[in-house]
């Protein structure tokens, strides 16, 4: 078997040499080095260094993956225990990492060479190696571009119109696009990012190919409209765990060459893992900031929220809601009514007026959070609603207290204030509003 060792260091040049001497092993002694070895020892094997000068392990791995001699199998050896290294290793196409100072590091290399079978069968390239080298090395550097702008934009995942934006701003620059649509799945809506002025029946061709449905909810997001006819397009559809959650068409008045195609491919692979990251940030968030029995905020969303419009010095009007008697309704129906008293309360409170700010505080308790003066009027209408509504066999009336932040100390202090003018509404019979100064 033919074995190329690639390392900077001639003392593991030797060692590994002496191990396998009853092989055929070539050396080479950094990774440009080990780069033309490959070509022409065409080995079955390398085995190299992580650490080199000029080119090291990991970019030397992933340049031969990306020539004609890709198949041949690459184990690389480090001193470096840390587990990231061990990732970049597998990403960079390597069949094996090991660490060479550890106990079992020259046993397992040993183990390896031993079960190891030559498969592939050296394809030299017609042309010399030095323009096969430069077109590897380009077509990495083009993928190493890409992935470096495009992960640019994870910082600002929670704001995905911006990145969406920016995706399109980088599409742009790259292929000269001048028309273009983004769609994101969601369990049941979809938002649509789009410059076409026609894109009804651009989601339609979108939709053809693929097994998402064409009737969810939509969200339409123009970036800038545009009406012409487009000579070539080009669609890629993201996927997440085998499932669509998503699809890209773009459009310009001149064909996409092969190279284009190819290189937005590479982009939209990247595009895609950021989509995927920005589907679970929003179930994070929502899963950490929504309470998931009333649809409302919870505790934790309320508390950031006050907080930013303290710091602000805003001055805002704060309700407590508390649902009068529902043990007496959890006792006589049940939790499972109790439940969807809260959650029926809950569907109610959401078409409010979409300015004010509510969660659930706990329990039966609700807050909402308003600069609007008329909050009192809001409420009151709401606690009316609530009286004449049913949910399933129990019906409920709800207490309120609401009050301003003037001349409050903390924000905690107008919760305090708020509480106390509900307990206020209790004492004077329930189903009532209490606004106090």
């Amino acid at each position: 078997m033919k074995i190329l060792v690639i390392d900077d260091s001639e003392f593991w040049r030797r060692v590994i040499g002496d191990i396998f001497k009853e092989h055929e092993v070539e050396f080479a002694s950094d990774g440009l080095d080990g780069y033309f070895k490959i070509h022409e020892f065409c080995p079955d094997l390398v085995i190299s260094d992580l650490v080199m000068p000029g080119l090291n392990g990991y970019l030397l791995c992933r340049i031969v993956k990306n020539t004609e001699l890709r198949d041949i199998p690459f184990v690389i050896m480090t001193a470096s225990s840390d587990s990231i290294d061990k990732f970049w290793g597998r990403y960079a196409g390597a069949s094996e990492y090991i660490q060479k100072d550890s106990e079992d590091g020259i046993k397992r290399l040993k183990n390896y060479v031993a079960s190891f079978t030559p498969l592939h069968e050296c394809k030299r390239s017609k042309d010399n190696f030095k323009s096969s080298f430069e077109r590897a090395l380009n077509g990495l550097l083009v993928k190493s571009t890409i992935e470096n702008e495009i992960r640019k934009f994870f910082v600002h995942i929670e704001d995905m119109n911006y990145v969406v934006r920016k995706i399109f701003d980088f599409l742009k620059s790259m292929f000269e696009i001048d028309d273009g649509m983004l769609l994101i799945f969601k369990p049941d809506s979809m938002d649509v990012y789009t410059t076409f002025e026609d894109f009804e029946e651009k989601m339609k061709k979108i939709f053809e190919g693929l097994k998402t449905p064409f009737n969810l909810e939509r969200k339409i997001i123009y970036l800038d409209k545009r009406i012409y006819e487009s000579v070539d397009e080009m669609l890629w559809v993201f996927h997440q765990d085998r499932k669509e959650n998503g699809a890209i068409l773009v459009a310009r008045k001149r064909e996409f060459s092969s190279g284009e195609k190819e290189i937005f491919s590479n982009v939209m692979i990247e595009v895609e893992n950021l989509i995927n990251v920005g589907l679970n940030f929003e179930i994070y968030r929502q899963y950490s900031f929504t309470d998931k029995l009333t649809g409302l905020n919870n505790l934790r969303a309320l508390n950031d929220y006050l907080d930013g419009l303290w710091k602000k010095h805003e001055e805002f009007f704060f309700c407590m809601i508390d649902i009068d008697n529902f043990k007496k309704v959890n006792d006589t129906y049940g939790h499972e009514i109790g439940n969807k008293v809260l959650s029926g309360i809950g569907s109610i409170i959401k078409n409010l007026p979409s300015d004010l700010f509510s969660a659930r505080y706990g329990g039966e308790e609700i807050a909402i959070v308003s600069k609007r003066n008329d909050l009192a009027q809001i409420i009151d209408s709401l606690r009316s609603q609530i009286e004449s509504a049913r949910f399933g066999p129990a019906s409920v009336t709800i207490s309120a207290g609401i009050v301003p932040s003037i001349g409050a100390n903390s924000y905690t202090e107008v919760i305090e204030r708020a509480d106390a003018a509900l307990y206020r509404a209790k004492r004077e019979g329930k189903n009532r509003v209490v606004f106090a100064k």
